[in-house]
This record gives C-alpha cells, sequence and structure tokens, in this order.
C-alpha cells in the first residue's frame, strides 16, 4: 500500500458528505497496522530528494490523515501536523525546476535500452 491511500480515504469521505461516515473510515484505518505502518515509516531525506514522486505522495498521505480527522470532527494529530510541516518544508528546499529524471539529451553517454 502506500500513503496516497489516506488522501483517496479522505477525498471519499468528503463525497459522502458525512461525519460519520468519516469517522467510521477514520477508525478503520487506524486499526489497520499496514495503513499506519505506510504512512509513519516515511523514508530518510536522501531517498525523498531523488524520488519526488516519493516525497508527494507522503505529503498527500498526511494531508488525507489530517483532513480525515478534521470531517470526523477530530482536532488535528500534532505529530502528524508537525511531520507534514517537515515534508512540505523539505520538499520546498528540495525543489527544482529540473526534471528528476536524466533524458537523452542530457546524460554524458547514450542512454541503454530499457527493453
Amino acid at each position: 500500500m502506500n500513503p496516497n491511500s489516506w488522501y483517496a480515504l479522505w477525498r471519499y469521505a468528503a463525497l459522502l458528505n458525512g461525519h460519520q461516515q468519516a469517522l467510521q473510515l477514520l477508525t478503520d484505518a487506524q486499526n489497520n497496522k499496514t495503513l499506519i505502518d505506510n504512512l509513519t515509516n516515511v523514508p530518510d531525506n536522501t531517498v525523498l530528494a531523488r524520488m519526488p514522486f516519493v516525497h508527494n505522495a507522503y505529503i498527500a498521505g498526511y494531508l488525507g490523515f489530517l483532513g480525515l480527522e478534521r470531517l470526523a470532527g477530530f482536532p488535528e494529530t500534532a505529530q502528524h501536523r508537525q511531520e507534514l510541516d517537515r515534508l512540505l518544508q523539505l520538499r520546498s528546499n528540495q525543489f527544482s525546476m529540473d526534471s528528476a529524471y536524466a533524458t537523452a539529451t542530457t546524460t554524458k553517454k547514450a542512454p541503454t535500452a530499457a527493453c
């Protein structure tokens, strides 16, 4: 599973437009160790720097978790808010207009065929 699951749960609950549905989804998800572990086991900063799509997935996951909490009527979990803020700051610091992927025109030697 991937941390985007939390974002999907939040948006699904928002579509249902119900506090009760959000509460049930949050409770069920928090009791799912795999789902919790996929959110809280954030890779180290070097992995996030090399793989911006992974970094973005964790940002979306924390946004979803906090949004689901809010929709269920709970205050934000401070630890999750701090981690989201840290990830956002790190993403901002590491942001580059250049692609994270090398292209044939930017590599010094010709790329090898992928297939």
